[in-house]
């Protein structure tokens, strides 16, 4: 469902975002826990409050009471996962600074191979709702 935000074809482009946007999704989780008992049990980052919107939709996208379930909440909450896959992949540094090194340089390539063929759609005039970064 995330992956979608980087776009549709080729399938590449959506098999490698799933393996970035995993990082995230481990960090929303731990950031949350980590994050809640320090702050009084109270949202005060967006770090804790990703964990809780993407609770929140789920649960009224299943209860068939969020009409958009899908599209909407993959447009809304992947700035949230953005933020938490760059944090995820920082916080790799305290880690192993050279599997830091390797995902950071991974991501950048292809966050900017992904820019160069949302652009190039973009330019050429084809504005269509599945991005289809090279044909």
């Amino acid at each position: 469902m995330f992956s979608r935000w980087f776009g549709e074809r080729p399938k590449v482009i959506k098999a490698i975002g799933r393996v970035f946007v995993i990082f995230g999704f481990f960090n929303m989780f731990y950031a949350f826990f980590a994050n809640i008992k320090k702050e009084g049990h109270r949202i005060r980052s967006p770090m804790t409050a990703a964990f809780a919107l993407f609770l929140g939709l789920l649960v009224l996208g299943m209860l068939k009471k969020y009409p958009f379930a899908v599209p909407r909440t993959s447009l809304f909450f992947c700035p949230f996962l953005f933020l938490l896959t760059i944090d995820a992949i920082t916080s790799l540094k305290k880690f192993n600074k050279y599997i830091f090194t390797l995902m950071h340089v991974a991501y950048v390539v292809f966050l900017a191979a992904v820019t160069f063929g949302i652009a190039s759609n973009v330019f050429s005039g084809d504005l269509g709702t599945l991005a289809t970064l090279w044909k």
